[in-house]
């Protein structure tokens, strides 16, 4: 186990500086003149220009500016935004909480809602409600979760008046977008935990415990689920990171704030540093949390740390 801990441990380290390397590569990679572009209409002359470079420390050779921008990094300073001024780890700091309330209410529901979907299907494999399980997952994966947004928008908050429109705020405010955030991780979800049931449902000591007597729903919950839900775990550690990255979508449909509205605010402003600091953020909490699952995973599974 310490040799696979030591193993992932030493591959995230590899993943965050190639993200470093690529996220401190948008400044290049995007056309244009980032010093240009945040002066707008307020540039005088070249000079005027060049000091605004030099502040800013882009008059450096590329290398000197990453070891500057990692080491800061690594301190937790992503530098300032270019348009208020502000320091971008407080900018994030004072939207994640937003942010992580949606994710969690949604991932909450995938996990949920999806278990439960997958579990009824796989044990009524072949039945009406396996298929009507499956085509709701269907439609869960197919549906583009903007427009599965605009949709609840219009039927349970212009039609139905039972929840506002948009806004952040109380639970009511948090139902229609966690519900248009995790739809489409349960339906993942829900066709794991079906695969998982039939495969568990087959195997030997499920037979063993069906001789001994044991009641159908014991020899479910019991035994066939509980290891059905193994790759469970990996899945949701991988649509955690999914959920975070579709919060952008789902927090500018319902006007919440949140990190993802500020990235779109930063994008179209062009403020570089705010747009670097936010897709750092992002990428270092998936990375992470998908190495806790990996962790979890190995605890619950040991044959997984010899590979």
């Amino acid at each position: 186990m310490g040799a696979y801990l030591a193993r992932r441990l030493l591959r995230t380290v590899f993943v965050l500086v190639g993200v470093s390397v690529l996220v401190f590569s948008m400044t290049y990679l995007v056309p244009g003149d980032p010093v240009l572009a945040m002066l707008g209409e307020q540039v005088t002359s070249g000079e005027s220009i060049e000091n605004v470079r030099r502040d800013l420390g882009l008059d450096r050779s590329p290398l000197e500016q990453y070891v500057r921008f990692l080491g800061d990094a690594v301190q937790g300073d992503l530098g300032r935004s270019w348009r208020s001024k502000q320091p971008v780890t407080e900018i994030i700091m004072e939207q994640l909480p937003a942010t992580l309330q949606l994710t969690m209410a949604g991932l909450g529901f995938a996990v949920v809602f999806g278990v439960t979907i997958g579990m009824i299907a796989g044990v009524h494999r072949n039945s009406w409600v396996d298929q009507l399980s499956m085509f709701i997952a269907l439609i869960g994966v197919s549906m583009p979760a903007f427009w599965l947004g605009l949709l609840l928008i219009l039927v349970f908050s212009v039609h139905l008046g039972w929840v506002p429109i948009v806004g952040y705020g109380g639970l009511n405010r948090l139902i229609l977008p966690a519900l248009t955030l995790g739809l489409q991780a349960s339906a993942i979800i829900a066709r794991i935990v079906r695969a998982s049931i039939l495969e568990e449902l087959r195997r030997d000591y499920v037979t063993t415990a069906r001789a001994k007597g044991l009641s159908e729903s014991r020899v479910l919950t019991f035994h066939a689920l509980r290891n059905a839900l193994i790759p469970v775990v990996t899945v949701v550690g991988l649509q955690f990171g999914s959920l975070l990255g579709g919060a952008v979508v789902i927090e500018t449909v319902f006007a919440r704030q949140g990190i993802g509205r500020v990235a779109v605010t930063a994008i179209t402003g062009r403020d570089f540093p705010l747009i670097q600091g936010i897709v750092l953020f992002a990428a270092v909490v998936y990375v992470l949390v998908n190495l806790g699952v990996d962790i979890i995973y190995a605890r619950l599974n040991p044959q997984i740390s010899v590979y």
